[in-house]
């Protein structure tokens, strides 16, 4: 049996239950940016669209998109290229837009910029 009194227990489940809310919460967000910014791909896309080596529009990839790319997942320019199926030149002029929301940091890891507070 253990040593921890009822009281010891019940403040060890409050816990844990602060922790496993706070991380369904950031998933919830996840998902509410997820299927906000995620539109599905028409089925026939534009011909005028640049298209990537695997066949998807680059150009339907927003600064929203990226954006919550990047709180899932970080990368470098290639990585996010190929996940958001892309070309790296669509990824680099999202990022030299003004109110892009992330930055290209040390070692050309991308990550969201720093809130000013």
């Amino acid at each position: 049996m253990s040593d921890l009194s009822p009281r010891q227990v019940a403040a060890w489940h409050r816990k844990q239950a602060k922790h496993y809310d706070s991380l369904s919460n950031m998933h919830s967000e996840i998902a509410d940016i997820m299927e906000a910014n995620f539109e599905p791909e028409p089925a026939e896309p534009p011909e005028t669209a640049s298209r990537s080596e695997n066949g998807a529009a680059a150009s339907t990839i927003t600064q929203a998109h990226l954006e919550a790319a990047i709180r899932l997942k970080g990368g470098r320019i290639p990585h996010l290229a190929k996940r958001l199926r892309t070309t790296e030149e669509r990824i680099q002029e999202l990022l030299d837009d003004p109110n892009c929301k992330v930055e290209v940091g040390q070692r050309g890891f991308i990550y969201e910029k720093a809130k000013s507070g």
